[in-house]
């Protein structure tokens, strides 16, 4: 058995969001660009049109006018001839939206107004300008009368309030909730749709049945949708639909969800019932009905579910592609595994993320930051990255070019874009691995919503940041998990009801439900399924002792309590600080790698037997024995940032199979375990002995400005290394771009034949050459390579930095060059604030050093 890298496919490679600015684009700059993307490496682009550039209003085309779709139409024959393919959101900007929603398909929130009327009294109602929905009144015994049938088509209503103390008078009215789409492309304003109203979103999407009728079936790989910013929270169907889902009339407890009662139990279990309602409306009238019409267009769908009110592993599983997203900062494994554990779930191949989106401040995004973020995706389930993006912006532009207001930018006017090859095809390897087999969790963690709802009942929102999250037993528990090694998926009730019917179960062992007291009935009858197929139940600090809601609560308490007691020995209930003996028991495997700070790991099944990917993000090197809960095999080591591949030294110790894994902080590795050994053509790893003290490579540097801007200083000597900031050169302290140090070397007096390069600090990246010969391109720590052997003397050494672009534009505000030429937000800083980086003190860039060589030997 031959063993190498996946056929690098366009979905193993990273796409890119392409943000289309006012939609003023044109071929030949389609073109142009597109090769660009392709030549370094990206494998896909997704159109999202947004506002435009002050001052260019007259090459705007019109979003899905007949122009733009000709556009569109090229683009995508384009992106095909280069081995790429394109994705389209199924709007502007972001929510969905536009001048094709009505006023009335926009109404989309509930208002509810509460008076007090008395007897003998004159009463009117007038809302003209609302959808009056419900008017209830209570009486002061208890009575509930249901004034609809007097409201008149204009809103208004006459009432004569029958005799006694006063009632308690409540209206509920569909309002719109104010929300436009969001950085909206010229032809795409206009009001959002209501997303719980099926006939809402229908009425919108015939306006893309027309505009895009000519594209052939699945031109489009995927239509996308982002994340949930709508302010809608309910339509004009949904009364009627409460009704069918719980079997009371909310309009008969208005009061209760306005809050305005006593009662709390009453309150929780009346908003739990509206918002199960709210979720399921926003799964079938929203999610299902767009994918499915996306499906009609020959195309896939991309979602990304979190910022919902819904169940977020039900909205991710309905897509072909879930994605989750980071924003400011490298992203959270426990959220961002919603996402991926829905994928796993539902059979998807793919799970995507929008990534490095405010990674940092503007023009001082590194590579290496980038790697460690796009590194905590992939760990966390996530194998297909998405960049958060690329503005489309004409190489003719004056720097910088057209940007957007949230970082990073990955065009080909940054600095980074220099060395960003390296980046893409280390994400490509990694991807290649992860996109290949399924997954080989062992655990499901039940995701007890109802519980959520009914002991947060301030939650509606579920964004991604995962504050909703804070001092649930849900996440403590999977934290916990997580820390020591367990692979794992998450599942809703939904999802254990498909699994009991007879769904798919994988390699899964046991369901861990987390500590919580509300549990519907349906979901006990699952998990009593479960077992009877052989999986094992374990309540984790104690069993659910109530159902959620409030409709039929007599009924289903009856029923929990009976299914409760069919659970069978298969079921347990543990203490968490005897979890993990008890997973032992249940030959639940622990990888006793993550017990390194740092070190974070994912484990998939491949057709070869077992894959790892293995990340340290820590701060320790490892070096020694590692062991691994997969079955014996042959044990190869693959790295995706070099590519190499080669047998690792493996050995059976104390009933576990171990690697000899040698892995610096801020490396990764794959590690692939060969269950039938059948392993022929390839090299042993290279272990890497150091033999003796390093050897510094010191003296006068020729340091020469070879590209980037404003302008090339002139060419400098330069004893010792150091930022090129500091270099006694015009122009050196704002220039951004890739400068050359070069240095001539004699041999160490060492018998070593081979040599690791160690670059010490680099801002921000580095191409290495020695004696003429390519050692390749470091993009994060460890800036690290092997150099083989040298010339006993007259080594020339070339090391070519990279920075980012921070000081070029801190001089540009400085000189108060006019460059913000954006609409709308136009350009804002991590703060949403007006950007400005006069004040930011100039960054380190170049080869800090020092520059060492390492002795070595082969074992």
């Amino acid at each position: 058995m031959i063993i190498s890298w996946p056929e690098l496919t366009s979905e193993c490679k990273p796409w890119t969001r392409w943000w289309w600015l006012g939609s003023s684009v044109d071929r030949s700059n389609i073109a142009d660009l597109l090769r660009r993307y392709a030549a370094a490496g990206i494998g896909g682009v997704e159109i999202t049109p947004i506002y435009g550039v002050i001052g260019d209003e007259a090459n705007e085309v019109p979003y899905l006018s007949p122009e733009w779709g000709k556009l569109l139409q090229f683009t995508i024959s384009e992106a095909r001839s280069l081995g790429m393919q394109v994705d389209m959101p199924t709007g502007t900007g972001w929510p969905f939206g536009g001048p094709q929603v009505s006023d009335t398909s926009a109404l989309d929130k509930l208002h509810i107004d509460h008076s007090v009327v008395s007897s003998g009294i004159p009463f009117r109602l007038n809302a003209p300008d609302e959808s009056v929905l419900s008017v209830t009144a209570y009486g002061a015994e208890g009575q509930i009368i249901r004034l609809d049938d007097k409201v008149e088509g204009d809103g208004s209503i006459d009432w004569e309030v029958p005799d006694g103390p006063p009632w308690q008078l409540y209206t509920a009215s569909l309002t719109w909730g104010g929300r436009s789409v969001k950085r909206a492309a010229p032809g795409g304003e206009g009001k959002c749709i209501n997303p719980f109203d099926k006939a809402s979103l229908q009425s919108y999407l015939n306006r893309f049945d027309e505009a895009l009728s000519g594209l052939e079936p699945g031109a489009l790989r995927c239509h996308f949708h982002d994340s949930f910013e709508y302010l809608a929270d309910f339509s004009s169907g949904f009364f009627e639909e409460f009704r069918q889902r719980h079997g009371y009339d909310l309009a008969c407890h208005l009061d209760a969800l306005s809050g305005d009662i006593d009662d709390q139990d009453r309150i929780v279990r009346v908003k739990t019932d509206y918002r199960a309602t709210i979720s399921e409306m926003l799964l079938e009238n929203f999610t299902q009905s767009w994918t499915q019409w996306a499906h009609s267009k020959g195309s896939l769908s991309r979602n990304q579910a979190h910022g919902s009110p819904g169940n977020l592993l039900d909205l991710y599983g309905t897509p072909d592609i879930p994605e989750t997203e980071t924003f400011g900062g490298v992203g959270d494994p426990i959220v961002n595994k919603f996402a991926s554990s829905a994928a796993h779930l539902m059979g998807r191949k793919y799970c995507s993320s929008e990534s490095c989106t405010w990674l940092g401040e503007h023009f001082n995004v590194t590579l290496a930051q980038c790697k460690d973020g796009i590194d905590g995706l992939f760990v966390s389930g996530i194998n297909h990255i998405f960049f958060h993006g690329t503005a489309y912006s004409p190489i003719t532009d004056p720097w910088p070019g057209r940007l957007f207001y949230a970082s990073t930018s990955f065009a080909p006017q940054d600095p980074l874009w220099k060395d960003l090859p390296a980046l893409n095809a280390y994400i490509a390897r990694c991807q290649s691995i992860l996109q290949s087999g399924r997954p080989d969790n062992d655990i499901l963690v039940y995701w007890p919503l109802s519980d959520l709802w009914m002991t947060r009942p301030d939650v509606y929102m579920l964004e991604i940041e995962g504050r909703w999250m804070e001092g649930q037993p849900f996440a403590e528990l999977a934290r916990g998990l997580w820390s020591k090694g367990y692979q794992f998926d998450y599942v809703s009730d939904r999802q254990l009801n498909v699994l009991a019917e007879g769904g798919a179960l994988g390699d899964y062992k046991a369901v861990l439900v987390p500590s919580c007291r509300y549990i519907a009935p349906e979901t006990l009858e699952s998990l009593y399924r479960l077992t009877e197929a052989g999986i094992a139940v374990v309540f984790v600090d104690g069993a659910p002792s109530d159902v959620p809601g409030y409709g039929d609560l007599k009924r289903r308490r009856e029923h929990l309590s009976e299914a409760m007691g069919r659970l069978n020995p298969q079921t347990k209930i543990v203490a968490r600080e005897h979890l993990a003996k008890h997973l032992g028991s249940l030959n639940v495997r622990r990888e006793s790698m993550a017990d390194v700070e740092g070190v974070q790991i994912i484990r998939r099944r491949s057709e070869f037997g077992t894959d790892y990917f293995v990340t340290n993000r820590g701060v320790l090197t490892i070096d020694g024995w590692a062991a691994l809960a997969a079955p014996r095999g042959s044990v190869l080591l693959m790295d995706p940032m070099t590519g190499d591949i080669g047998v690792a030294e493996s050995r059976y110790d104390g009933g576990q199979w171990e690697v000899r894994l040698q892995l610096l902080a801020g490396q990764s590795i794959v590690v692939r375990v060969v269950e039938d050994n059948e392993v022929s053509d390839t090299t042993q790893w290279n272990y890497r002995v150091q033999k003796s003290d390093p050897f510094e490579i010191s003296g006068d540097w020729t340091v020469d400005f070879l590209e980037g801007g404003p302008d090339c200083p002139a060419s400098v000597s330069a004893h010792g290394l150091g930022s090129w900031t500091d270099l006694d050169v015009a122009g050196a302290e704002v220039f951004a771009g890739t400068v050359r140090y070069t240095i001539c070397f004699d041999a160490p007096d060492s018998a070593a034949e081979n040599w690791l390069l160690e670059l010490g600090e680099v801002a921000d990246s580095a191409r290495v050459i020695l004696n003429g010969r390519d050692l390749g391109t470091l993009i994060s720590p460890p800036f690290r390579l092997e150099a083989g052997g040298l010339l006993r003397t007259g080594n020339v050494l070339e090391v070519c930095v990279t920075n980012v672009a921070a000081n070029r534009i801190r001089g540009m505000d400085r000189r108060g060059e006019k460059w913000r030429i954006f609409k709308e937000i136009n350009f804002v800083n991590r703060q949403y604030q007006a950007f400005d980086a006069s004040d930011w003190d100039v960054r380190s860039a170049g080869l800090l050093g020092p520059v060492t060589l390492l002795p070595i030997d082969a074992s």
